[in-house]
């Protein structure tokens, strides 16, 4: 059970990491992104479009660290139903 809650410890520690990368990468795809339809030239759809084309990078980049947040959350729920199990089990056994 210690093993649990050490593991508990870095999931969270994990996934609050994983937040604040995911939060600033997609600060950085909006900026890029509001960047290049500002500087872009056309209508507003081919604006759009080469602002999509050219802060691909950014937007691929926020979305891995959006996914590795999601991982980590995952993770984190994994483990604290684990402890939720072991507790649920102890608790029984205690009764009998």
């Amino acid at each position: 059970m210690d093993r649990l809650y050490n593991d508990l410890e870095m999931a969270v520690t994990e996934y609050g990491i994983a937040g604040e990368t995911a939060a600033r990468e997609d600060v950085a795809a909006e900026g890029a992104y509001d960047k290049q339809f500002l500087i872009a030239e056309g209508t507003v759809p081919e604006k759009q479009a080469t602002a999509r084309e050219r802060s691909y990078e950014f937007r691929l980049t926020a979305a891995v660290a959006k996914a590795k947040e999601r991982t980590a959350k995952a993770n984190l729920s994994r483990i604290q139903t684990q402890l939720d199990v072991l507790r649920s089990m102890s608790a029984s056994m205690r009764k009998v």
